[in-house]
């Protein structure tokens, strides 16, 4: 397979950040960015959501590890802006 970009940025940013060590090569970024998205945006990637209240509980409870709301947030606060 052979993946073309359009843009001689997005070329220059894979080439230095697999010569600058960060990545072995372009498919390990591309691997790593995959499973990054696939973790923090699951339905980008055609997952499917979550369908009872338990399953998306637990892939709230999944994506949060790790992570904190910012002092004085409430995960009511974001659903609302969500809806907003």
């Amino acid at each position: 397979m052979t993946i073309e970009t359009h843009t001689p940025e997005l070329e220059e940013r894979l080439k230095r950040d697999v010569r600058n060590g960060r990545f072995h090569d372009v498919d390990e970024l591309l691997i790593k960015a995959l499973d990054a998205l696939e973790k923090e945006q699951p339905a980008l990637l055609g997952q499917k959501p979550p369908k009872t209240r338990d399953e998306a509980i637990a892939h709230l409870l999944e994506a949060r590890k790790g992570r904190r709301l910012p002092e004085g947030v409430t995960i009511r606060d974001l659903t609302n802006k969500g809806r907003a």
